[in-house]
């Protein structure tokens, strides 16, 4: 017995004196595991022993997991990254449909009360009378423009938002009837020129627009000359709309729309969003089949 514990005991010593790394190796392995414990991944060893994981590979089994404990974490003390079923999802979204529809329509209503507040009464004013008394009319009525004239201020209490095309603000404003804003919609189709008659009525002035959109039509100035230098330093620069004067003079806070909302379909957009504004959209999902459009 004495022998056999001996022999074994020399067979021990000689791979000992020939592994001089040995007990270095050892070492390192020891802080690491205690490292690994300390991170709650004391079994990821052995783990990796069982699967074969060769020396090579297992830092990154280590940092893979490291990774995932601390996305479970996360997920698990964020509410607003817990998992739920399907169903709880698509409740959240028809929850949220109806609450968006709901938020529109009181805004409507919000909008239609401030009105009615500055509405004034019928025997309030010269003007107020003049509008009633027109309104009573059969025929021959007061030409728009002579009404404004004479009852503007009463009619702008009664309507305080104005829908027009620059032509018809032409044909039936007054010269001195004026607007707290003046806003511009599809501005790359108006003509700078017939855009100056609406722009001086206003304290403030909104230009909306998508330089990407067709300019205004040339059909009926494709029979002008041109000058044979384009660039001469003499002649003043010639902008094709409105959208392009308000984008190159600089004295106009300039702020980018990026939310598409009027396709009812992704896919109808996802093309000019990528060709075109290079994928800065920001687009919605197809519209359920049984939800609202």
């Amino acid at each position: 017995m004495a022998l056999s514990v001996t022999a074994s005991a020399e067979r021990l010593l000689t791979l000992l004196d020939g592994d001089r790394g040995g007990p270095d190796e050892w070492a390192a392995y020891q802080r690491g595991q205690r490292a690994l414990e300390k991170a709650a991944l004391g079994d990821l060893t052995a783990r990796a022993v069982r699967a074969g994981v060769t020396p090579e590979d297992f830092p990154q089994v280590v940092e893979k997991s490291v990774l995932h404990s601390w996305a479970d974490r996360v997920i698990q003390n964020d509410p607003r990254l817990v998992w739920n079923r399907a169903k709880d999802r698509d409740d959240k979204v028809a929850a949220f449909r109806g609450v968006d529809l709901a938020l529109a329509e009181h805004a409507r209503i919000r909008v239609a009360s401030a009105c009615d507040i500055n509405r004034p009464s019928v025997l309030s004013s010269a003007g107020t009378k003049l509008i009633q008394h027109e309104g009573k009319k059969k025929m021959r009525h007061k030409p728009v423009h002579v009404l404004l004239r004479e009852a503007g201020e009463a009619a702008l209490r009664v309507k305080p938002c104005f829908m027009m095309s620059p032509l018809t603000v032409s044909r039936f404003l007054p010269p001195d009837f004026t607007f707290d804003v003046v806003i511009f919609d599809e501005a790359s189709q108006v003509l700078p020129q017939d855009a100056i008659n609406c722009i001086y009525r206003a304290k403030a002035l909104i230009v909306a627009g998508d330089e990407n959109q067709l300019p205004p039509t040339a059909f009926f100035t494709a029979g002008e000359d041109e000058e044979d230098d384009p660039y001469a330093e003499e002649q003043m620069p010639r902008y094709e709309s409105l959208l392009s004067l308000a984008k190159g003079n600089g004295m106009l806070k300039e702020l980018s729309l990026r939310w598409h909302y009027r396709s009812r379909h992704e896919y109808l957009i996802a093309y000019s969003n990528k060709q075109f504004y290079r994928g800065s959209m920001t687009t919605f999902p197809v519209h359920s089949p049984t939800g609202p459009t």
